[in-house]
Parts: structure tokens; sequence; C-alpha cells
């Protein structure tokens, strides 16, 4: 009945609220529930968090990602955190951001033994044929128009890279190597400030013996020379 009907709506207002009656927040900002049955209001993020979402009801903000040692020898800054967004950044050349938003060493194919069928690029690794002049076609390997011998579907080898280390990605072949030959510049980096440590803490022990030694020689030597200038006297 009409009546039933009513109050169904009635009861359903006052357990569940109007959607319009509902506090969103913007970028940059969090909810913030009311207290002792007040309404929800809106906060800035506070320093070193974001949030990006535009509308929303998140109750909180997400932590800045840092930009570390290891992170700059792989990227470029572009932009740093702020309310409004997590740092912005882009692969440095010779590196590629896979779906994880993590940079890798593109791959070298001539270290592999083949072919560069595709470039590397800032989205997607550098992709190796069997033979030069060879296309990638629906991630396959394909002989170009004007190749005379059969047509091939061998699968294109794609790896990525973490420092020494050479990992097959899935569907690719297994291979081993590194894309430069030689120490990554996080290694070097690395070796670097371990030799700067090492240095400052030897000069540090070497200037401390130093200093033992002479204050024990001058110990020894003192009533020696007191010794003397009474003979002299």
């Amino acid at each position: 009945s009409r009546i039933e009907l009513v109050l169904g709506l009635i009861l359903l207002h006052s357990v569940v609220p109007l959607q319009d009656n509902l506090v969103t927040c913007r970028r940059g900002q969090y909810l913030e529930a009311g207290k002792n049955g007040g309404r929800d209001k809106c906060s800035m993020c506070p320093t070193g968090q974001f949030q990006d979402k535009v509308y929303h009801r998140e109750m909180s903000c997400n932590r800045c990602s840092i930009f570390d040692v290891y992170t700059w020898t792989r990227r470029i800054l572009e932009d740093d955190c702020t309310r409004f967004h997590d740092i912005i950044y882009i692969c440095k050349e010779g590196f590629y951001r896979n779906n994880n938003g993590d940079c890798y060493n593109c791959v070298n194919c001539k270290s592999l033994g083949k072919f560069e069928a595709q470039a590397c690029t800032e989205r997607e690794n550098a992709v190796c044929c069997d033979k030069e002049g060879m296309k990638v076609k629906a991630g396959k390997c394909v002989a170009p128009e004007d190749y005379d011998g059969p047509e091939t579907t061998s699968q294109p080898e794609q790896y990525k890279i973490k420092t020494s280390e050479v990992e097959p990605s899935a569907g690719g072949g297994a291979g081993s190597g590194d894309s430069g030959g030689g120490l990554s510049t996080g290694q070097v980096v690395a070796i670097v400030i371990a030799a700067l440590i090492i240095g400052l803490v030897v000069g540090f022990l070497l200037g401390y013996f130093c200093r033992t030694v002479i204050n024990f020689l001058k110990a020894l030597c003192e009533p020696l020379y007191m010794l003397v200038r009474r003979n002299d006297d």
C-alpha cells in the first residue's frame, strides 16, 4: 500500500543518507570524519603525502615516493611530490619502464648474438630476433617481405636486466649477460661510496695511531730532557 511505501522510504532515509548529503573531497585532500555526530569535512594532505583522486571519500593520503640513490641512477626527476600527485619521473636513456613503474636496462641484442627488431622505448624493452631484418608482428618474429626463406614463427626474446642479472620475461627465451657488458652506474656509485668510507676510517685510525706514538715518545723523552738541563745548570 502507499502507507507502507512511504514508511519504507522514511526508514531507508534514516538509515542510509542520500548521496547528495555525503561529503566528497578533491585532489590534495582527505576525508576527516565528523566528531560527536558532526558533519564530515575535508582536510589538506600533510607534507610528504598526496592524494590524486578527484572526487573521493578516502580517509588518508598516500606517502610520497623516495627518490633514492638507486632511483636516480636509472630515472630523471621531472617534478617533486606535491599534495596533488606523487613524484613524476622518466627513465634515463638505455632504460625502459615496466608495468610496475620500475626502470630496467634495455637489452643489448648484439651481446646476445641476435638482431634488434624493435628498439627500446620508454615503455617497452627492445625485441631481439634470430635473423637480421625480421619484424615483430603479433608478438612473433616474422621474416620481411623480401626474405626468400620460410616465414618463421619463433618467439621474440625480451629481457629485463637488474644490474648484472638477466631475467627472461614471460614468453621469452633464456639468456645471460648484461646489456652494457660492465658495471652499471649503481654499482660504480656504490663502489665509490664504499671507497670513500674506507678511506675516512683508515685516515682516522692512522691519525689516532700517530698521535698516540708522538705522545708516547714525548712522555719517554721528557725525563731525559729534564736530566740534561739539570746537568747543564
